[in-house]
């Protein structure tokens, strides 16, 4: 077997893997998706969730700067509701 003919195989092996996988994650989606319902729950794809860990970051960001401005304007009710913020936001994780 040449090498133009091992890289033609190797081609068509690697389609055929990705085209079986695609299918599999197509199937554990929808049966995920199933039981969530069925449980009264929500599925997060993977796309979903980097960009709801993008949001977290941004929001947390938020806080924090926040924070730094009330404890710089001397706001301490304030600085303390916004630690409080960020403690809570932190342990949802």
């Amino acid at each position: 077997m040449t090498e133009k003919e091992m890289n033609k195989l190797a081609d068509i092996i690697v389609d055929r893997i990705r085209l079986l996988q695609k299918e599999m994650d197509e199937t554990f989606y929808t049966t995920a998706s199933s039981l969530n319902e069925a449980w009264g729950l929500a599925a997060i794809d993977p796309a979903e969730k980097k960009m709801l860990d993008d949001e977290y970051d941004v929001v947390l960001e938020q806080l924090q700067l926040n924070l730094q401005e009330a404890i710089n304007a001397e706001n301490y009710e304030l600085a303390a509701i916004l630690k409080q913020k960020i403690k809570d936001l932190k342990n949802r994780d």
